[in-house]
């Protein structure tokens, strides 16, 4: 549909701003940076998120009730109804073909009919509805037919359906586009290309200008097809050749920092009065020997809820300590770090090794004698969020990280912890088990070390999804429980309650559970707005049990340890993907009761309760993980879509194992061939490699 090769048009480069396209103004051009869209290159790698097949024209006598149809006519009737206070404006036209009348009908929308004029000759493209007694579509695409080049642009052929934003259309975008590849050469998309020629010739890869000139305005289906593998594969080197290129820098060998010959496993094991799983030992010992090889560890611990990974880590952190060197545990939220500090604190206090714990909220002064404590090396170990990679943190012999729950930081923020010495050993952390398929992306600079099979002895959890209407069975169930010595959740997806969201909130609710739902039981709250101190002082109450009942905002998803907590009523279940559902259902069950998480189903559609159902009946986090990743997306999984990670916006794994094996390949060979990636084609993939592990935390 892009003619590529007209010169009458002036070439644009795609680093121009939008704004040089028609019809893009000041306006327009904020609301299309708020999507990330600031040049004609972003613009261009915007890619449709589906499309309507409109290749063929019908006639009228032809329609059928509830088909997709693009239909030619001539205009036949006009009818804009006067502007009228407090009511809906009914636009319509009427178009024939020879054949028959079809009507277009508008809500509100008293500028579409602006530019036709009876005689035009225009296309109507949509569903084909029956209604007071005529074939007509609802909100149709239209198109005024001109002797132009765009001619047919929204209503015939393959339509790309963009992403768009409030304030702007998806038409609009569409025109944009269309634009754009008309004033961007060939040459110019091509000069961007991160795909070296060689590599594209081999794997039979289009060209990058012919790949975004189909997959935005396919001539058919297999051009549409061969632009998308092209992309995902373009995607994929540059997410590996990251991957490969972050495992080449690690560094070189140097002498061991670890090496204790003590059993730090038996050791912690004692301080924390559990005999280890095989499961435990296993992984513990692997990493420890790792700890110990000239090589910097780079590993990643994964495991199912309530598999034992503190455990593990703890036995790691006992070896760097016993080593001689000082450690750090960098959590993803406050809560967590008092938690860890809490659990383990103790522990290497009574082993003799100091710990300290540093947050956004420890005072000017703690903050000062820690600080002081760390320089010096009279501070061993210290547990903290993000206020452990300030500037002003520096550490005397730093040689073992822990990241818990790493998906929630920014690669740049690990790399900031660890870059606090010159050579440190790091263990990352995840209770949300990671699909082999993103094993190979994201984390394919990490050795992995996997935990399956959670500590003996803990009865299965049972999961029961509930209507709305029975909550007052399920509360009386709660307090039966916590009169025979158990404790339970709440848990809410917000705080208070937005304006556009329709899910039920904490502040909302909370009173009246305290007062009509759960009497006479010592019922607390817990959300990431409440100061430190008080946040402490509710997870000290709530694991000594004067707190029976806390309601809660998912702060509690990870790193909260209550074996006598048997019972979670997890609200607004619609809000949270199944892998994130899974992780709340594990604060539950960590005890020798048995154990029930009711999932309440506000009946919003079938989808819904389907999805909660599959969860209720899926007990591996594993299994979980599988199907997240083929429902929610890499993203999603990976914690990261909010944070501005974009490099996978058309892959979808697992189904797109092939090319990732691939990329894969691919990207080995050229980062062993030039590790700098600054050498003729590499430069520009070496460019995109190096921004696509710079995103921010996911927290």
């Amino acid at each position: 549909m892009v003619d590529a090769t007209d010169s009458t048009h002036q070439r644009n480069s795609l680093e121009d701003e939008v704004a040089v396209l028609a019809g893009v103004g000041p306006g327009r051009a904020a609301r299309l940076q708020v999507m990330g869209v600031h040049t004609l290159g972003d613009l261009l790698t915007t890619y449709p998120i589906r499309y309507m097949d409109l290749s063929s024209e019908s006639k009228i006598s032809d329609l059928r009730v509830g088909q997709m149809a693009s239909v030619r006519g001539v205009v036949k009737e006009l009818s804009v109804p006067p502007v009228r206070r407090g009511k809906v404006a009914v636009v319509t036209v009427a178009i024939y073909d020879t054949t028959g009348v079809l009507w277009g009908v508008w809500f509100n929308q008293r500028h579409v009919t602006a530019s036709m004029s009876i005689g035009d000759e225009i296309v109507l493209s949509g569903k084909i509805v029956f209604k007071f007694g005529r074939l007509q579509i609802e909100g149709p695409a239209w198109e005024l037919l001109r002797d132009d080049s765009s001619e047919g642009l929204h209503t015939r052929g393959i339509i790309p359906v963009h992403p768009c934003t409030k304030g702007l259309t998806t038409r609009a975008i569409r025109g944009w586009v269309y634009q754009a590849l008309e004033l961007v050469s060939d040459s110019d998309i091509d000069r961007f290309d991160p795909v070296p020629s060689p590599i594209s010739n081999r794997r039979n890869l289009v060209s990058r200008s012919q790949a975004l000139r189909d997959i935005h305005f396919p001539r058919d289906i297999n051009a549409l097809k061969r632009a998308r593998g092209r992309v995902k594969y373009e995607e994929l080197l540059v997410l590996q050749t990251a991957v490969q290129r972050r495992k080449a820098m690690v560094g070189a060998d140097s002498p061991s920092l670890h090496t204790y010959t003590g059993d730090s496993i038996s050791e912690m094991g004692t301080q924390m009065g559990i005999t280890p799983t095989v499961d435990q030992e296993d992984a513990t010992k692997q990493i420890i020997d790792d700890m110990r090889s000239p090589s910097p560890m780079r590993r990643l611990l994964q495991g199912d809820v309530g598999s034992g990974k503190t455990f593990v880590a703890a036995s790691a952190l006992l070896h760097a300590l016993a080593s001689g060197g000082q450690t750090a545990i960098m959590a993803p939220t406050e809560s967590l770090a008092i938690q860890l500090h809490g659990k383990l604190g103790v522990i290497l206090e009574h082993l003799g090794h100091s710990s300290a714990l540093l947050t956004g909220s420890t005072s000017t002064a703690d903050r000062k004698l820690i600080l002081s404590g760390l320089r010096s090396g009279e501070v061993h170990s210290v547990v903290g969020t993000h206020a452990l990679i300030q500037k002003d943190v520096r550490f005397n012999r730093l040689t073992f990280v822990v990241i818990d729950e790493q998906h929630r930081f920014g690669v740049d923020q690990r790399d900031a912890l660890v870059g606090k010495a010159a050579a440190v050993d790091m263990l990352v952390m995840t209770a949300t088990p990671i699909p082999r398929t993103l094993a190979l992306t994201v984390y394919g600079d990490l050795e992995i070390t996997t935990l399956m099979n959670p500590p003996k002895g803990r009865p299965r959890t049972l999961t029961q999804v509930i209507s709305h209407t029975e909550l007052p069975s399920v509360y009386s169930e709660l307090q039966r429980r916590v009169k025979a010595g158990e404790q339970g959740y709440i848990v809410y997806p917000l705080i208070d309650k937005g304006e556009s969201i329709d899910a039920p909130s904490l502040d909302a609710e909370y009173q009246t559970i305290k007062d009509e739902h759960l009497v006479d039981t010592r019922v607390g709250m817990l959300h990431g707005r409440l100061k430190s101190e008080v946040k402490s002082g509710v997870l000290r109450e709530f694991q000594s049990g004067s707190v029976q009942v806390l309601v809660s905002t998912t702060v509690i998803e990870v790193g909260i340890d209550v074996p006598a907590a048997t019972v979670m009523i997890i609200r607004g279940p619609d809000r949270y993907g199944l892998s994130q559902l899974h992780q709340l259902r594990g604060r539950i069950g960590r005890g020798d009761k048995p154990s029930i998480c009711f999932v309440v189903d506000d009946g919003k559609s079938t989808e819904v309760a389907e999805r909660l159902h599959l969860f209720a009946s899926v007990t591996s986090g594993f299994e979980l993980a599988e199907l997240d990743l083929e429902t929610r997306g890499e993203g999603d999984i990976l914690g990261v879509k909010q944070s501005g990670f974009g490099a996978l916006s058309l892959v979808r794994l697992p189904k797109d194992m092939t090319i990732l094996e691939q990329a894969r390949d691919d990207a080995m060979q050229i980062v062993k061939e030039n590790p700098s990636l600054n050498r003729g084609a590499n430069r520009h993939l070496g460019r995109l490699a190096r921004a696509a592990f710079n995103y921010g935390s996911g927290a």
